[in-house]
């Protein structure tokens, strides 16, 4: 049946999702998966399917979305982030030592670790930070274990000296901050 039920919807007042539940990955080998633009990878998702003639398609495919949700399960991860689109991302990582790799972001990237060692590197293939276009925030939640967030600016040697850090110590070859008093920083 034919209608126009969706007559009054207009597209450009929707905020279109996408939720990826990886949530009970079995087995003691990392689930690696890449996000790029318009497409999620690995992650044990479908390769280079051929349909008929149409194809290869590979992982999950999307297009127009605002809103991109990833839910990991507590198994290691690896996530490679090659680039972003505009659209907002915000990972779950779960339980697990997880690895998460930035190398390029054009929309706001929020990062939830959870228990395990959670390591995001972030840095293109160059030792450049200049593709981090938009937002990006990492909380490596509440356990007990050691977090990281390693920036890698190395090769740029136009650098801005502003490094914006809140919650935690940063430890870089340029600057060295063993203690934060975010009380005492705000009244100078």
């Amino acid at each position: 049946v034919i209608d126009d039920t969706n007559a009054l919807v207009w597209e450009d007042h929707q905020i279109d999702t996408v939720v990826f539940n990886h949530l009970n990955a079995q087995g003691n080998l990392p689930a690696v998966g890449t996000l790029l633009p318009s497409q999620f990878i690995g992650i044990g998702m479908v390769q280079d399917l051929l349909i008929k003639t149409n194809g290869p398609y590979s992982g999950i495919i999307y297009n127009g979305i605002e809103v991109l949700t990833f839910n990991f399960g507590n198994e290691v991860d690896d996530i490679y982030v090659n680039e972003t689109s505009e659209a907002i991302h915000l990972m779950n990582l779960g339980a697990g030592d997880d690895n998460v790799t930035i190398r390029s972001i054009s929309g706001p990237l929020i990062i939830n670790g959870d228990g395990g060692r959670d390591i995001v590197h972030v840095s293109s293939d160059e030792q450049k930070l200049d593709r981090i276009n938009a937002f990006l925030a990492f909380d490596g939640g509440q356990d007990d274990d050691v977090d990281e967030l390693v920036l890698d600016n190395s090769a740029d040697e136009d650098a801005d000296d502003v490094l914006n850090v809140t919650r935690h110590i940063v430890q870089v070859e340029s600057m060295e901050l063993n203690e934060v008093n975010t009380t005492e920083d705000a009244d100078k």
